[in-house]
């Protein structure tokens, strides 16, 4: 009967670990992007109290098919600012949107597509 009770308790154990060592972000993001949002984490704790709306709500990615590129949404007035960064973290532009035009050395940001959410600020923990 002890033996039961202490390999159910190493098992709900071991799940709860591995759960706790869980991330918020796709593995397979460039490094200084995941550096990037782990500081992000951090500050979005130290606010948790603050109900200031600047601070960095989402990161998205963005892809032509041959480039991609990461969009970060700053705060929420519209149109929501935002900053376009390319694969190897270089700030391209700072723009309202991801639309027509340029951005750096991208010449059609209407080709771009998103590809997929990477990270958001949870408002719960504000």
């Amino acid at each position: 009967m002890m033996k039961n009770f202490v390999i159910v308790l190493l098992s709900i154990l071991l799940v709860l670990g591995l759960n706790a060592c869980k991330k918020d972000y796709p593995e397979d993001i460039p490094k200084w992007l995941k550096k990037k949002v782990r500081k992000l984490e951090r500050q979005d704790k130290l606010h948790k109290e603050s109900k200031r709306e600047e601070y960095l709500m989402r990161i998205d990615e963005y892809s032509d098919g041959q480039k991609t590129i990461f969009l970060m949404v700053t705060g929420s007035v519209f149109p929501k600012p935002c900053l376009i960064y390319d694969y190897d973290g270089n700030e391209l532009c700072y723009s309202s949107y991801i639309g027509q035009g340029s951005c750096g050395d991208i010449e059609h940001l209407e080709d771009f597509n998103e590809v997929r959410e990477i990270w958001h600020e949870d408002p719960t923990k504000r």
